[in-house]
């Protein structure tokens, strides 16, 4: 099962990619991580594995220990460092980084 975990008005988005793959990416409406944090913290301690870009998802899942697969661009800020495939500040999070600039195809 997948669960979305990004902000924002994403449904045409996720619809169109249930058409296109026939996979389904459930969204839970009620938990809006940009007014409570808490909320989401929860969502995301009930998952078993995160596979995100960097962003908040990742960081709280790190946090709270979860498991986390973190999708890293070819020029990644500084808390990402180079060359790494683990993470410094949080133990359970693994880094797959970019190749080549804007290339996602060696991360998949």
């Amino acid at each position: 099962m997948f669960f979305n975990l990004q902000y924002g008005d994403v449904k045409q988005e996720i619809d169109g990619f249930t058409a296109e793959t026939n996979v389904r990416i459930y969204d839970d409406e009620t938990v809006d991580s940009l007014q409570n944090l808490d909320d989401f913290a929860a969502q995301i301690s009930s998952l078993d594995l995160i596979i995100s870009t960097s962003n908040t998802a990742v960081h709280v899942a790190g946090a709270l220990g979860k498991p986390v697969w973190n999708l890293i661009s070819y020029l990644p800020d500084w808390r990402w460092t180079v060359g790494r495939q683990n993470s410094l500040w949080y133990p359970t999070m693994k880094l797959f980084r970019q190749k080549q600039v804007s290339d996602w195809n060696g991360v998949f």
